[in-house]
């Protein structure tokens, strides 16, 4: 594999953004065509990714590429910041679509540096570059000053739950999110 380069995301990687974003929510972007639904989808959470104040903005994502070509995209931000953030995105989701999540338990909360959405696109898969994406956002975090970082993993994804347990995230309480049952993992800083 040819050097991973990590950069700030721009406004015209929203549809990258969005497609990473349906990625971590187990909607497949990436095999095959993309019809009907899922399209509509897709371009109504790229529009919501190129705005900046929503959860999955462009300004709260890093880019990892591979000779030029974007290769995954993780999103994260401040935890005192996702309410306001959730309340605004699932707003323009809902008016977009009508899709409204339900009833969610917080992901996270103040205090935590919350890493989003992340996703590699499947021809980059098993080079390690989820980890290093990992790796870049607690590095900003520790920058801002952050003591603790968090995530959430579904239950059933047993490969990205010993994934997070190996960079020394400790799974904390049960939650449900979108319909599915996550646990939340934090990871001191410090």
């Amino acid at each position: 594999m040819a050097a991973i380069v990590f950069r700030k995301a721009q406004p015209s990687d929203a549809a990258f953004i969005a497609r990473n974003v349906l990625a971590a929510v187990d909607i497949d972007t990436f095999n095959g065509a993309i019809s009907g639904e899922d399209l509509e989808t897709l371009a109504g959470l790229a529009d919501i990714c190129a705005r900046e104040d929503t959860l999955y903005s462009w300004k709260n994502t890093l880019i990892a590429e591979v000779d030029g070509v974007p290769a995954g995209s993780i999103s994260s931000y401040d935890g005192a910041r996702y309410k306001k953030l959730r309340r605004k995105t699932f707003g323009l989701i809902a008016k977009r679509s009508g899709y409204r999540p339900g009833k969610m338990d917080d992901e996270t909360c103040e205090g935590e540096y919350y890493l989003d959405s992340m996703a590699v696109l499947p021809s980059f898969r098993g080079h390690g570059i989820g980890r290093l994406l990992i790796g870049q956002a607690l590095e900003a975090a520790e920058a801002l000053g952050f003591s603790t970082a968090s995530l959430i993993v579904a239950v059933a994804h047993d490969k990205l739950r010993r994934l997070y347990a190996s960079l020394g995230f400790r799974e904390d309480k049960p939650l449900y999110c979108f319909g599915t049952h996550f646990m939340h993992a934090v990871l001191d800083l410090h």
